[in-house]
């Protein structure tokens, strides 16, 4: 049977980085004999796949509307693997963590092989990344002005998402403990890179090793006073055209450049806590770690060094403001090319 190695994420795990790697090295994926389908593909990764068995936001509930779809699927799937006669298969979709019946992905995949490779971030670190996400993309968001404030909004809302446990568990159930590899995220246990650790959990370690696939450029994380300043045009009461104009300026001409944790090293430290007995039943169920250990960065510190973000001083916004809307040649596309904060910094060098 082939084999089928199914990524579920989590989201803020590198899945964009290991998307984007895979699809722009699938010749050289073939010639290892493996396969990144295009069936369900769009972009990157496997949305269109993930979103027609109802692993979507809020999820599909027709469960018979979802199973209709699934022999076309599956056919579609099949013929794409029999044409490229791979060894291994490689699907991927960070949506598969939404709340679904995971039967039905079983029932997609019955042909097949299937392991499920899945990451896992610290909560500490997951929350402050989706938190940071989620400023740069959601207009006018329910939450005040903290990341704090929206990890309590969500835990109110008894996100799922947030749970590991219940996530393998759903998983582990319908595809057996044996088919689950999971992965701590954190640097220290993904080195070089993410893709070379995602190719080994994929049973690729020849590929891994060659360095045929390195993964994109990453994203270079916003300092919080610049984070401050695009939650404020999200929060403003302008047209989507000028609140798009301003946070894309805000983004490509960051205020600073010292990356450092929204939330305070108690919060931190509470949030491990509250998952402690999830990380050690993990470690040891999945990863064989006697220890109970699934992360091992140290715990941030009480007396670490911290301040509380807040916003910019108005004069800075008011000029940042200005600056946006009155720069016509400023673009994304010259952006972009240049890298984040370069042609900013080239133009105001020359003025």
């Amino acid at each position: 049977m082939t084999v089928v190695y199914l990524h579920i994420g989590t989201d803020k795990t590198g899945t964009t980085a290991i998307q984007e790697a895979l699809s722009k090295s699938t010749r050289i994926l073939r010639a290892h004999g493996i396969l990144y389908p295009r069936t369900g593909r769009i972009g990157h990764a496997h949305y269109l796949l993930s979103s027609a068995l109802g692993f979507t936001s809020p999820p599909e509930q027709s469960t018979a509307a979802i199973r209709a779809r699934i022999p076309a699927l599956q056919k579609r799937l099949a013929n794409e693997i029999r044409r490229s006669r791979a060894d291994a298969v490689i699907i991927s979709s960070e949506m598969f963590v939404n709340e679904q019946d995971v039967a039905l992905a079983r029932e997609l995949l019955a042909p097949f092989d299937t392991r499920i490779i899945v990451y896992l971030r610290r909560h500490d670190k997951w929350w402050e990344s989706a938190y940071r996400e989620s400023v740069k993309r959601l207009p006018s968001p329910p939450w005040e002005s903290s990341a704090g404030s929206f990890i309590d909004f969500h835990q109110r809302r008894n996100s799922m998402r947030a749970r590991y446990r219940h996530l393998i568990t759903r998983w582990a159930d319908q595809f057996g403990t044996e088919a689950l590899i999971v992965r701590p995220f954190e640097k220290q246990q993904n080195q070089p890179d993410i893709v070379t650790d995602f190719l080994r959990a994929a049973d690729q370690p020849e590929l891994a090793e060659s360095g045929l696939i390195q993964p994109p450029l990453a994203n270079l994380a916003l300092d919080n006073q610049t984070m401050s300043l695009i939650d404020i045009y999200q929060r403003s009461r302008v047209p989507p055209r000028i609140r798009r104009k301003l946070i894309t300026h805000a983004m490509d001409a960051p205020l600073g450049t010292a990356h450092s944790p929204t939330l305070s090293p108690a919060r931190r430290r509470q949030l491990i806590a509250d998952n402690a007995e999830d990380y050690e039943w993990i470690a040891r169920t999945f990863l064989g770690r006697t220890d109970g250990k699934l992360f091992l960065d140290p715990p941030p510190r009480d007396d670490d060094a911290w301040a509380e973000p807040g916003p910019p001083d108005p004069r800075i916004v008011a000029e940042h403001t200005m600056s946006a809307l009155t720069e016509p040649r400023f673009t994304r596309k010259n952006a972009s090319r240049l890298g984040r904060g370069a042609y900013y910094r080239i133009r105001m060098a020359g003025r």
